[in-house]
């Protein structure tokens, strides 16, 4: 069986403030198969890499990032790490630099407020402007938000998040047209896996930090698995 492959959720979290280009670069010297990281606009409609919807866990503050302007995000610090929110221009570019042959880029899009909906082809636009284009992989929770992108970049491998027990998930997968499953950890089990792979589909469910849990996925065989941990992840797959 092959080995699943592992992805740095927002990086080496643990390290360096997730979400972050030392995040990420921990990442790839670490020897991960690629990374996770998500992708939000700000006020000013400027493309930024950031999970939470608000300031507070990672970085000083309390501010609305669709209320915020890029610069005044970007002048604060995470920690003694002196790290910032990236443009997504940014995280692309250090891929760009030192991305080796295979490294998996997996882009959330988080667009959920009103104001931003519809606008995945600015996105897009800018992931066509790299050379890895071509290997990113777009998931969502928002699914309207996936099927948008797929009008948009239509060769772009894509994969649906959730959380909940799904009857036949793959049914809804065919429907909605996208790659892959992006399942909650929880919810995946080896027929899930088995049924997935009769139909074309990859499985890669987050997130997998508890060694055995990671023993279980790659024992469903699942193709990839999002870590916040990811040299466990190969002290256990090794």
């Amino acid at each position: 069986m092959q080995r699943p492959k592992i992805i740095a959720h927002r990086g080496v979290a643990g390290q360096y403030p997730e979400n972050t280009l030392p995040a990420f670069a921990a990442a790839i010297d670490a020897g991960a198969d690629g990374v996770e990281f998500d992708v939000r606009f700000t006020g000013d409609g400027q493309l930024i890499v950031h999970h939470d919807a608000a300031l507070g866990r990672v970085f000083p503050g309390s501010a609305q990032l669709k209320l915020s302007t890029a610069h005044e995000l970007r002048q604060l610090s995470g920690g003694a790490s002196g790290a910032h929110i990236p443009l997504l221009e940014e995280v692309l570019d250090l891929f760009e630099q030192r991305g080796r042959e295979g490294f998996m880029i997996h882009m959330e899009l988080k667009i959920d407020d009103p104001e931003f909906v519809g606008r995945e082809t600015e996105i897009a636009r800018v992931v066509k402007q790299f050379r890895y284009a071509g290997d990113v992989t777009v998931s969502s929770f928002n699914h309207h938000s996936l099927q948008r992108w797929r009008t948009t970049m239509p060769t772009t491998a894509t994969g649906m998040l959730y959380m909940e027990h799904m009857v036949d998930p793959w049914l809804y997968a065919a429907h909605l047209g996208v790659s892959g499953l992006h399942p909650y950890l929880p919810t995946v089990s080896r027929d899930l896996v088995t049924e997935c792979h009769a139909r074309g589909f990859c499985v890669c469910p987050f997130t997998v930090n508890r060694g055995a849990d990671i023993e279980y996925m790659a024992d469903c065989g699942v193709d990839a698995l999002f870590t916040d941990d990811v040299a466990s992840c190969q002290r256990v797959l090794s």
